[in-house]
């Protein structure tokens, strides 16, 4: 299950998800399971704005709530997973910004996000508060975690693929 949720949060931040809710008007809310519609409508009383999306890993969410850009996620049979926030750099905690500035000059920002919240029976793994940043240039990208302790953590570095110019 732990590796489960890595692998959201890293396809999270690989699809650039916050363009393309705004950009992409295919909503999948007729794919959603009962069960995923009723959680999230219980889970997320404020939500406005909410567009559903299917993959073959999870059902995610994405709305806005008190002013904030978030999404749910569910797994494919409606089972709440978590919900995180999308994030600008300024939002990363400061000391955490400053760890990443020294360690990865040579990076620009790309994304983050924030799990913010998990279901309440998941004893396994807790990420709650745990940022997930984005850190790319030329020819690599970064996934990199953030605890709630400010420990900044490399996870993965992905070689970016050269593109022909036309």
């Amino acid at each position: 299950m732990k590796n489960l949720l890595i692998v959201i949060a890293f396809s999270l931040l690989t699809t650039g998800l916050l363009a393309e809710d705004r950009n992409d008007l295919r909503d999948d809310v007729k794919k959603v399971s009962y069960t995923a519609l009723r959680q999230f409508e219980s889970e997320f009383t404020s939500a406005t704005n909410v567009s559903w999306k299917v993959n073959d890993l999870y059902v995610k969410a994405s709305f806005i709530s008190e002013g904030k850009t978030m999404a749910a996620l569910y797994d494919l049979q409606g089972t709440y997973l978590g919900a995180v926030e999308y994030l600008t750099y300024d939002k990363i905690p400061t000391k955490a910004r400053a760890q990443m500035e020294k360690r990865f000059k040579e990076f620009s920002f790309s994304s983050a996000l924030k799990i913010v919240s998990r279901p309440a029976n998941n004893l396994e793994f807790n990420d709650v508060g745990t940022y997930w940043v984005d850190l790319t240039n030329d020819v690599k990208q970064l996934y990199i975690s953030v605890s709630p302790s400010l420990s900044v953590t490399l996870h993965k570095t992905l070689e970016i693929e050269a593109t022909a110019s036309n």
